[in-house]
């Protein structure tokens, strides 16, 4: 039967098979057409809704396998094959797929420990997978629209001018990730019919203007940790009504027991350990706990909504660590934890002391960024994108359905 279906390149080929929903895991490896192959896995509209929704077939296909995952299969041959897909992307063919897939075969079952020259073990009863336990969904990035560059010079400057004194949000971000999940919500000036970007000194990075959630918002993305600071003072000078900064991204979740992947971590306080003691059995920060002020607490901490829907992903509110150097080591992760803080990121601490300079103190900030690793030394990029777009998504919720800073 397989033969027969490997042979042909046609839709017509699958629709014309009699395929139980096991056999469906096996013919979605050739994927020869996911469109069809999801039509089959998880019915018509679905598969419509899905195809509005990602752009990329790779996108599709993992969109397809993962909801077809939550409602038919737990098991370990399904968790492979979308492994194999994944990193195969646009090179997946049948036979590559085959021989990746034979590598990774397993015994498969909830019972046992799988490995490739290791007899079989009785898993533990508290590691048998829950089936209600929440997944992450592994995200990616579909085409974005690049913003319009306007500089001093052209006619649409003074439209631009215009905007800029009515700007009261700065969204600061400090990678690619994260600065495509804000950018990927911004809405066009509607005086200018586009989201646009200008330089904000010469030889500087761009500030990108847009409305965000109906919201007059620039976006900025500056480096990363300590030296965030120039670009953000930078942003903020070119934005004299600035009321308040979001910093969206990623951070650090305390503990792989309660955060999962793509979680959101909101900021109400924020401890900068740039400058802390660290002894053998402890951690001491040497500068204050700073508390989000009441109009920014208001809109993203008081009520967590609990109509905020982003996959599986939470959102939770909390004390954040802000330290300047990148965090990779279980030991010093055990040493926040006796802190009760919920995560922890690179770039709060600039913040921080950005917002208590003189012409600074009437500024507002928060922190407001998915969780992406946890800090243990197994930190790696893959869900960075998932985590800053679930941090984007929140902040936009949370505006959305907000009266404040309008």
């Amino acid at each position: 039967m397989w033969a027969g279906f490997r042979e042909s390149s046609r839709s017509q080929g699958l629709l014309n098979m009699e395929c139980s929903d096991e056999d469906i895991c096996t013919i979605a490896r050739y994927g020869l057409d996911w469109n069809v192959v999801g039509r089959r896995l998880i019915g018509n509209q679905k598969v419509t809704d899905i195809g509005r929704e990602c752009h990329s077939e790779e996108e599709k296909r993992d969109k397809m396998l993962f909801e077809w995952k939550k409602t038919k299969s737990h098991d370990a041959t399904f968790q492979n094959l979308v492994k194999v897909l994944r990193d195969l992307g646009d090179n997946a063919t049948a036979d590559r797929v085959e021989e990746l897939m034979k590598k990774k075969s397993r015994p498969q079952g909830p019972d046992v420990i799988d490995g490739p020259d290791k007899p079989s073990k009785p898993l533990p009863k508290d590691k048998i997978p829950n089936p209600d336990e929440r997944r992450p969904t592994f995200e990616t990035w579909g085409p974005l629209d690049c913003p319009k560059l306007v500089g001093k010079d052209d006619k649409e400057w003074e439209k631009v001018k215009e905007y800029i004194d009515e700007v009261k949000i700065l969204i600061q971000s400090c990678n690619i990730n994260e600065y495509k999940a804000s950018l990927e919500l911004l809405k066009p000036i509607a005086t200018l019919n586009a989201v646009v970007k200008f330089n904000a000194e010469e030889d500087a990075f761009p500030i990108v203007l847009g409305n965000f959630a109906d919201r007059k918002c620039a976006l900025a993305l500056t480096k990363q940790g300590q030296e965030c600071r120039k670009g953000i003072t930078i942003s903020l000078n070119c934005l004299p009504k600035v009321e308040a900064i979001i910093g969206i991204g990623i951070a650090f979740g305390i503990s792989k027991d309660k955060f999962k992947y793509g979680d959101v971590l909101i900021g109400k306080q924020i401890t900068d350990y740039g400058n802390a003691k660290i002894e053998e059995h402890q951690i001491t920060p040497r500068l204050e706990v700073r508390d989000v002020q009441s109009k920014l607490y208001n809109i993203f901490c008081l009520t967590q909504p609990d109509e905020w829907k982003f996959h599986d992903s939470k959102a939770y509110t909390g004390n954040i660590a802000s330290k300047f150097d990148l965090i990779n080591d279980r030991t010093y992760i055990q040493k926040l934890k006796a802190h009760n803080h919920i995560g922890g990121e690179m770039e709060g601490g600039c913040l921080l002391s950005i917002c208590k300079e003189e012409q600074y103190a009437k500024t507002n900030f928060i922190i407001i960024k998915g969780v992406s690793d946890f800090g243990d030394g197994d930190k790696d990029d893959r869900w960075q994108i998932t985590a800053a777009k679930a941090a984007a998504d929140y902040v936009h919720y949370c505006l959305s359905n907000s009266k404040a800073l309008m």
